[in-house]
């Protein structure tokens, strides 16, 4: 009876071993999060600025973005969206006269430079949306180039 003790707290010593060892295992194959740190881009020509500083961790996408054109009040915010394929989709959250409010953004990345989406808009739910996002146009009118991080 003795020897079937011994044999069994073996046993369940060798049980527990394995089972740490396979959950171990299984841990340290999990992926790690592709994270980018803080990139960013910008369009300067003449009086108009767009600036976009932005980190990217998995798919989703989260950051600023300022935009200053001739003749215009500007307008900064934060951005907060997601990544399909080369396209992000965000929204862009900017206080304006002691209002928030909320736009939808959308820009393509070709060869590391982003390119701003326009199309036909409307309001849904207290935020302005893209009507239909598979007509949306990139054109390279202000094409935001990477550029160094300004950390003032």
């Amino acid at each position: 009876m003795k020897n079937q003790l011994i044999i069994l707290a073996m046993y369940t010593a060798i049980l527990a071993s394995c089972n740490n060892q396979s959950k171990q295992k299984a841990t340290s194959e999990l992926p790690a999060k592709m994270n980018e740190p803080t990139t960013c881009f910008s369009f300067v020509e003449n009086n108009d600025k767009v600036l976009m500083n932005i980190t990217i961790t998995d798919d989703l996408v989260e950051g600023d973005l300022f935009y200053k054109y001739s003749g215009k009040d500007k307008n900064s915010g934060k951005i907060k969206g997601q990544m399909y394929g080369d396209t992000l989709v965000a929204d862009y959250t900017i206080m304006s006269e002691g209002v928030n409010s909320v736009r939808e953004v959308a820009f393509l990345k070709k060869d590391n430079v982003w390119n701003e989406g326009y199309s036909e808009v409307e309001e849904q739910k207290g935020k302005t949306v893209f009507k239909n996002r598979s007509v949306l146009k990139f054109e390279n009118k202000m094409p935001l180039i990477k550029t160094e991080c300004n950390t003032n």
